[in-house]
């Protein structure tokens, strides 16, 4: 079976795309075909944004709490994304509080997840660039992952 060769027309000043015809569907990307996604997307995605996160942190000699103690929030963290697409990293930030809140956690000088403190738990207003900077990192993330 030959392949049949054909170029898409691509946006202008990029180079054209070449797809090969083998007679066969293309795979879905990961997250582009969700409208409403589903847990494993969901959960992929979150687990992306954690490894960002711990990526970042481990750059910046930070701590990070480990993906078991953090999976749930970073999941809520993904869903209001979805459902808030337009909100500003600070409107993350917010939902990121309430939901630790609402676990038990409080303001406290370290992060730790056997007595539940974090110091982060302050207003958006009053973290720092680089800790702004990772909630902007996670909407924008979770909006490339999902096609938004």
């Amino acid at each position: 079976m030959s392949e049949d060769k054909s170029v898409e027309s691509a946006p202008e000043g990029s180079a054209p795309v070449t797809q090969i015809d083998s007679g066969r569907q293309p795979e879905p990307v990961l997250g582009y075909d969700f409208v409403v996604p589903s847990v494993p997307a969901r959960l992929h995605c979150a687990l992306l944004c954690h490894e960002v996160t711990k990526a970042l942190n481990d750059a910046h000699n930070e701590y990070t709490i480990p993906w078991e103690a953090s999976k749930n929030s970073t999941q809520d963290g993904v869903m209001f994304i979805l459902s808030n697409p337009d909100a500003p990293a600070s409107a993350s930030h917010e939902n990121w509080m309430k939901y630790k809140m609402a676990d038990g956690w409080t303001l406290g000088p370290n992060k730790d997840e056997k007595i539940k403190t974090h110091p982060l738990l302050v207003p958006y207003d009053m973290l720092s660039p680089y800790q702004r900077s990772k909630d902007a990192i996670f909407g924008a993330l979770v909006r490339t992952y999902f096609g938004l």
